[in-house]
């Protein structure tokens, strides 16, 4: 179960993004393993989310796709790859195929720009993906979704589930292609 939206006395505003981002790589790493997103069941000011509901049938849809070979989406969005051109970027995401929706707009990205800090931006739905370019026309060089502590979470696939925090930075190397790499 990844870590809810909670508000802990955290002066950066973002360990438990950190911490969201270490759980998904256990996800992405260690075979035979799930990962309910649990970003948007949370109370900012309670640790433990007050609908037990939305829990249990999150972790249920694991155990029933993963255990016993249901064919049910089980899993929100997740981000599996970034196509970096240079002032904009193609976000694609697994768990998606029907389409991606925002509720109440898309909203929670930002990007960084080469030598700059992170900035505000608002995506395009393009199916299964989405597009992000830079309005100044500058490069991007990272995309963040719902990097905070109690983030606002808009982006959902079509079976209702979210989609899971994300922070992606372009390579270093001559590829224009990051996989999906957290924090």
């Amino acid at each position: 179960a990844q870590l809810p939206a909670y508000e802990p006395d955290d002066e950066s505003g973002e360990s438990w993004a950190r911490f969201r981002a270490a759980q998904a790589n256990v996800h992405a790493t260690v075979p035979n393993t799930g990962m309910a997103v649990l970003i948007d069941s949370g109370d900012k000011r309670n640790l433990h989310p007050p609908d037990k509901k939305v829990v249990g049938e999150r972790l249920a849809r694991l155990a029933r796709a993963l255990v016993y070979g249901e064919d049910i989406v089980y899993s929100g969005p997740v981000v599996t790859d970034v196509e970096y051109a240079q002032d904009d970027a193609v976000i694609y995401f697994d768990h998606a195929e029907a389409g991606l929706v925002a509720k109440g707009g898309v909203e929670g990205f930002e990007i960084r720009v080469h030598g700059g800090d992170w900035r505000r931006v608002v995506p395009k739905i393009d199916g299964n993906q989405l597009l992000v370019r830079d309005p100044d026309g500058e490069q991007i060089t990272g995309v963040r979704y719902a990097w905070a502590n109690a983030p606002t979470v808009t982006l959902f696939n079509q079976a209702g589930l979210p989609a899971a925090p994300f922070s992606v930075e372009r390579s270093t190397e001559a590829s224009n292609h990051v996989k999906h790499a957290e924090e």
